[in-house]
């Protein structure tokens, strides 16, 4: 039988030293250098907070989502109230614009519906008050949200979703949108436009546009033929016709009117 032998060092064939019978290479290990143990608590402890944080945010998406559904659903076999009812197609027509929303923008959408309830309700908005903080487990009504986001985030996505499907939905609403500079507030109309556009009868509401202005009819008036017809000043200045006013900010940080 061949007796097998361990393998030289490798410094002892660069030398040309014949090595002994019977020699084994010596066997070095890298041991890791641990840090002091109050780091190693810090770390744990941060990696802890972020799996909480992503987790809360999950659970957060998942309840949203619950509660659309449970919002589209519940009251079917009662009657319905027109704000109910407008509640739900804003909701519907979030998910017709073409684009999966994320958690965030799911968040930021409904939070944003809870601050425009009062417009959403209209004249049943006082009587449903403490029903709609019940039904969306709100311990208050609030009309402000803030949102503050990485760049890059989807900001200009979520809002420009928002403000084409409210622009659609509620007939007479104004809305003002304020950028950081010219080229975003124009950024931001495109956009919006477009999701207008993509809505159903979204391009024949609209009555005028320009960079700083967006005026949506409340409904598209139609020739005999069916087609649309072109919408003028007086559909522009009625009381129906919502409004979109997107301005810039000068280098001073200044609104410019």
């Amino acid at each position: 039988m061949r007796r097998l032998l361990p393998s030289p060092p490798p410094e002892s064939l660069s030398s040309g030293k014949r090595p002994k019978v019977g020699a084994t290479a010596p066997v070095t290990e890298s041991i890791p250098v641990l840090g002091p143990a109050k780091s190693w608590k810090v770390e744990a402890e941060q990696l802890t907070s972020l799996y909480k944080r992503d987790k809360d945010i999950d659970d957060e998406a998942n309840a949203i989502h619950t509660r659309e559904y449970l919002c589209s659903q519940a009251y079917k076999s009662q009657s319905r109230t027109s704000g109910e009812e407008l509640y739900d197609h804003i909701i519907a027509d979030l998910n017709r614009l073409g684009l999966v929303r994320t958690k965030y923008q799911k968040q930021f959408h409904e939070a944003a519906m809870h601050a425009c309830l009062y417009w959403i309700y209209g004249p049943e908005y006082e009587r449903l008050r403490r029903e709609l903080m019940r039904r969306l487990n709100l311990p208050s009504i609030n009309s402000e949200v803030l949102c503050i986001t990485p760049r890059r985030y989807g900001k200009t996505t979520m809002v420009a979703m928002f403000a084409a499907v409210m622009l659609m939905r509620i007939p007479g609403l104004q809305i003002a949108i304020f950028s950081t500079g010219k080229r975003a507030s124009q950024a931001m109309m495109q956009k919006i436009v477009v999701f207008v556009k993509k809505l159903k009868g979204g391009a024949e509401r609209i009555v005028a546009r320009n960079d700083e202005h967006l005026y949506i009819a409340a409904s598209a008036q139609l020739d005999a033929k069916g087609n649309a017809k072109k919408l003028g000043r007086d559909c522009k200045d009625d009381a129906t016709t919502s409004h979109l006013m997107s301005f810039p900010a000068n280098e001073n940080g200044n609104l410019t009117l």
